[in-house]
């Protein structure tokens, strides 16, 4: 009976370790296509200054974007409302988000 009951012991918690890993891989994985797209974002920016051209983005199916002025009004973008941006967490629409002590937007989930 001891044995069967270490057993089960050694097995939840090496399911939690594997999970908890699972959860952390998952994030890690969103803040890199968040950061592959922002990048994108960024070249199709400076392309189109450089060029002259419109800045015209093509919708994306995993991420919303806006450009926001210093007066926090949409330049361009593709979310209807966007939140007062001010350190800590806020919700909109059911998401949550965080900003950092920079001002600056670090997630809308």
């Amino acid at each position: 009976m001891l044995y069967l009951g270490s057993a089960l012991v050694f097995i939840t918690v090496i399911a939690t370790i594997i999970y908890y890993a699972k959860v952390e891989n998952i994030l890690e994985l969103q803040k890199q296509k968040l950061k592959n797209f922002c990048s994108f974002v960024s070249t199709e920016i400076i392309d189109s200054h450089m060029r002259g051209d419109e800045f015209i983005l093509s919708k994306n199916s995993d991420f919303s974007m806006a450009l926001i002025d210093k007066e926090g009004k949409i330049i361009y973008g593709d979310i209807k409302r966007v939140p007062k941006l001010e350190q800590g967490f806020y919700e909109v629409d059911g998401k949550l988000g965080r900003n950092e002590k920079n001002g600056r937007l670090k997630m809308l989930v």
